[in-house]
């Protein structure tokens, strides 16, 4: 999270799990969810083998991924206090109103804000200029709130529900119903200021204007977004919502731990010696639940006394839990392993060796206090072992080029585009 929207949400009214509750059955009763749970669409990780296929024979909306931080955008008037008579003077003086908004993190947090809202606008929306349809309304956008240089901007890439549920249509409607929310609602905040703006989706085969795109933003967009165009929104992992990341960005929140071992290293000289070893190891989660043992892959290294009291002090500033670290893999970081090889009358004895390949931090993820669940960390690390340039994915998706390792013939019973389906029978025929 950046400096300015810190900022933004200390000056929000906090409601914590108890006071929030009313909230959460109001948004449970809204969206038909058979259980109190944050309701945001999750992406996965684009891993080419198992997915260039499905981009290729499907309709793909793409976006750039902005590098902010998530929130569902809440709005609902039905506690607004409000008479007949000033609806009616407010309606024919095309005046502003003030209402209640609450951004709603991923630990299903509620943040509420005053807003601004422009009355007659939201009246066209309603399409019914009385005061019970205007108490009526609810709103519930999904999003990423991102400090624009000195402005803060919340990025709406999708639509659950704007005066009726949407999360069944297509991507197109629940863009267009998004759309909509920056016709009637103004600023958000007090002392910082918010804007709402409608995040631009192209047709998969023209990822260029998006990359273009990318270059004038004021902000760090850290991939691309891959939405599938004819699925309804998905609570939960979805996995017709992919995330292409370049390498070096192709990154997981894992839970970081630290951890100390007196054992008996080998040393320079042929000899064992008792010594005092530091650790950095990292978790995955499963189910919501932080798992019993580290990852495979580079969950547990070696580190100088210096680097772990440094981290130490960092976990204790921040003063939670559970510390999540948004870390990319380095295939060239130098790292060293604590390794058994001998075991005498009871004693263990170890080695350190030095070995390639490792975790490299990119940032604390202050607002997660759960780890990437085990699937998301599977899948990063295939993706990352699978990985196609955007140039390459830009020459697959133009059938200039083929999927590495993938055979991507033709499917006439998925891809049915005009015109698409018989050129395809007669291919085969």
């Amino acid at each position: 999270m950046d400096q300015l929207t810190q900022q933004f949400m200390a000056s929000a009214v906090h409601f914590n799990d108890d006071s929030s509750l009313f909230l959460k059955h109001r948004v449970q009763t809204m969206l038909n969810q058979n259980q109190i749970k944050f309701p945001g669409a999750q992406p996965v990780s684009l891993e080419p083998r198992r997915d260039i296929t499905t981009v290729l024979n499907r309709n793909f909306k793409v976006c750039e991924k902005t590098d902010g931080t998530r929130y569902l955008l809440y709005l609902d008037l039905s506690d607004m206090e409000i008479s007949e008579d000033i609806f009616q003077m407010a309606v024919q003086a095309d005046k502003e109103m003030k209402a209640k908004c609450y951004f709603v993190d991923r630990e299903y947090n509620f943040e509420q804000m005053d807003c601004r809202i422009r009355l007659n606008a939201l009246l066209k929306v309603i399409k019914e200029k009385t005061l019970s349809a205007l108490l009526q309304f609810k709103m519930l956008l999904d999003g990423e709130v991102v400090a624009d240089g000195q402005e803060l901007d919340f990025y709406i890439f999708d639509c659950l529900y704007l005066n009726q549920q949407v999360v069944s249509q297509g991507l197109t409607a629940r863009l267009e119903a998004g759309y909509l929310a920056t016709t009637f609602m103004r600023k958000i905040g007090s002392s910082i200021l918010i804007s709402l703006k409608s995040k631009t989706f192209v047709d998969k085969t023209e990822i260029q204007k998006i990359l273009d795109i990318q270059k004038a933003l004021k902000h760090h967009s850290d991939g691309l977004i891959f939405t599938a165009e004819d699925e309804p929104y998905v609570f939960g992992t979805n996995p017709h919502i992919l995330k292409w990341k370049p390498k070096d960005e192709n990154s997981v929140d894992l839970k970081i731990d630290l951890r100390t071992e007196y054992c008996n290293v080998l040393q320079t000289n042929g000899e064992f010696k008792p010594t005092t070893i530091y650790m950095f190891q990292f978790y995955a989660a499963v189910f919501g639940q932080i798992e019993a043992a580290p990852v495979e892959a580079g969950g547990v290294t070696v580190v100088s006394k210096e680097k772990f009291d440094k981290m130490e002090n960092l976990i204790k500033k921040n003063k939670q839990e559970n510390l999540i670290l948004e870390v990319y893999w380095n295939e060239t970081k130098p790292v060293q392993i604590l390794k058994l090889i001998q075991k005498e009358n009871g004693i263990n004895k170890y080695q350190i060796e030095e070995k390639q390949g490792g975790w490299e931090a990119k940032k604390f993820r202050t607002d997660k206090s759960i780890p990437n669940d085990r699937k998301v960390f599977d899948s990063v690390c295939k993706s990352f072992g699978q990985f196609v340039s955007i140039e390459d994915l830009m020459q697959i998706i133009a059938g200039k080029m083929k999927v590495p390792g993938v055979c991507i013939r033709e499917n006439p019973f998925v891809r049915r585009k005009q015109g698409w389906v018989q050129q395809v029978n007669e291919r085969y025929e």
